[in-house]
């Protein structure tokens, strides 16, 4: 029997015993980076490129004096009466 037990175990490989943490944690680590750069370059252009796009847009059609005149004539402004000119 003991001759069936060495022979068993001479026919398995050896455990690593030795820098397997190490081993697990770098692949773990350049996975985690690269979903890490996938998500900020994913939110860059699904939200902060339209974010972009929708403030150039609003801006570009903005008249401050028309605003203003609004606000006026709404009586929120302390300074000037609603039908000041």
């Amino acid at each position: 029997m003991s001759d069936a037990v060495a022979s068993s175990s001479n026919s398995l490989p050896r455990p690593q015993l030795k820098g397997r943490h190490a081993k697990f944690m770098t692949k773990h680590l350049a996975i985690s980076i690269g979903f890490a750069l996938a998500s900020v370059y994913l939110t860059k252009v699904f939200v902060n490129d339209k974010r972009k796009a929708a403030y150039a847009e609003y801006y570009k059609n903005y008249d401050i004096e028309e605003n203003f005149n609004r606000i006026r004539k709404l009586g929120l402004f302390e300074s000037c009466g609603p039908d000041d000119e």
